[in-house]
């Protein structure tokens, strides 16, 4: 399998944009309900989820890229990664936010520091909470029902992500409602637009056209020059944050977000799994873990997961690229400051859309399992196929029930592609008719 096909590129869009959104929610969140400072923002938090983001995605591909070697495929789609939005929502509102309100109580000189620090604290635990539960929870995968794991994860996709994006959808009818038409028709509707440009990015694109025309952007003052921000250790802010007292009456929080973590990246690593990529368990979520940690020590407040979304990334064609083009882009911009003016010119209106498209990839098993059904082929039997050129096909599978019959196969990586069918495939005379092939014995000929 190669580092980069066509189909990371669509992945890339679509996963970068996924992230982006968590982004400009992590830089509105912290500027306008926690107070922080720029300094603070572009300094301290984005240089530190960009390498959070960075290694989790570097990881995620080199994984994908060994289980296709191993195995011995094409379409293995590597894990998508990026930070974890309900816990980004949960150290906001039920940690760093009290946090700050009883700092300033208390006459803190700065507030919204101690605010970061405890936001600091609750990422380290959970990150600590997941690599510790690794060991144990593939037994729990393998003891769970899939329709338990998979049913629950669609739950929490609706309530506690979709539903809030979905109202301000209707808020804001002109930009919210224009770019889920045009992700909808892209996604359910197999629309293509001219160049293949993807769906989501179309949608960005005339969502923030609309939102300039009707005054919801630019959002706040013209920001300031970009400039480099590398990231840097803050283990002095942790450990004073591990001896303010901020663990104990947060606890309660941090464990819950620990548990939801894990079990949320379990349910996508199984839904990964029902899509046909079967990844290692225990190592998955080991560096899932790490990332929350390395997030926490080098400034971020907000911990990294294995994305919701798995099946819909394979559908486009992703395979490993598109991971390490998300970490590549996500680290330039959160470093240079870009995000600045991204957020500025952008709103949130404008990609909120993507989320919603997102929670709804892979959370069917049964359209999962299709999927994966539509990729391996028909039947147990496994053959090769030759072609006008002489080359080899990939593994295609008998469909017949007697080996003397006529046979009718398909290359397996256009049926992927085009997620069809490989009868229809046939009959839309969409591929040559040399690929019909007839069995005879234990011989395949033209």
């Amino acid at each position: 399998m190669r580092w980069i096909v066509r189909g990371d590129i669509d992945g890339f869009f679509g996963l970068a944009l996924d992230n982006l959104v968590q982004l400009l929610l992590i830089e509105t969140l912290c500027q306008f309900v926690l107070g922080f400072t720029p300094e603070l923002i572009y300094g301290r938090v984005l240089p530190g989820a960009a390498v959070s983001i960075l290694v989790g995605n570097l990881f995620y591909s080199f994984q994908a890229k060994k289980l296709a070697e191993r195995t011995g495929r094409t379409d293995v789609c590597a894990l998508p990664y990026g930070i974890n939005t309900v816990s980004l929502i949960a150290h906001v509102f039920l940690v760093m936010l009290p946090a700050k309100l009883l700092a300033t109580r208390a006459g803190v000189a700065d507030p919204a520091r101690v605010a970061w620090q405890a936001g600091l604290l609750a990422t380290f635990c959970s990150g600590i909470i997941e690599l510790g539960l690794a060991f144990v929870a593939e037994r729990v995968r393998k003891v769970t029902p899939r329709a338990a794991l998979l049913s629950t994860l669609a739950g929490i996709a609706l309530g506690f992500i979709s539903l809030g994006f979905l109202f301000r959808t209707f808020a804001r009818p002109i930009v919210g409602l224009t770019t889920f038409g045009i992700v909808m028709l892209t996604y359910f509707g197999r629309v293509r637009f001219k160049g293949r440009i993807p769906g989501g990015m179309v949608a960005v694109g005339l969502g923030t056209l609309l939102s300039w025309i009707i005054g919801i952007a630019p959002v706040g003052g013209r920001p300031a020059a970009a400039s480099l921000h590398l990231p840097v250790p803050v283990m002095g802010d942790l450990l004073a944050a591990m001896g303010g007292g901020h663990l104990l009456p947060y606890l309660s929080v941090i464990i819950a977000m620990g548990l939801f973590n894990v079990l949320g990246s379990l349910q996508n690593i199984e839904s990964a799994e029902a899509a046909g990529d079967s990844y290692d368990t225990r190592s998955s979520l080991m560096v899932n873990g790490a990332g929350s940690i390395v997030a926490a020590l080098f400034g971020s407040a907000f911990p990294t997961t294995i994305y919701i979304g798995h099946p819909g990334w394979k559908a486009l064609g992703a395979r490993a690229g598109y991971s390490v083009l998300n970490g590549i882009f996500i680290t330039i911009i959160c470093v240079t400051g870009t995000l600045a003016w991204i957020a500025w010119a952008i709103p949130i209106d404008a990609g909120m859309a993507i989320v919603l498209r997102d929670q709804r990839a892979g959370l069917s098993d049964h359209a999962s399992r299709a999927r994966a059904r539509r990729g391996r082929g028909f039947a147990s039997g496994n053959r090769r196929v030759g072609s006008l050129h002489g080359q080899e096909r990939p593994s295609c599978r008998r469909t017949g029930r007697h080996s003397g019959a006529i046979q009718r196969c398909a290359d397996r990586r256009v049926c992927q592609e085009r997620r069809l069918d490989p009868r229809r495939l046939l009959l839309g005379a969409r591929i040559p008719i040399h690929r019909y092939a007839v069995v005879s014995g234990d011989r395949w000929r033209d």
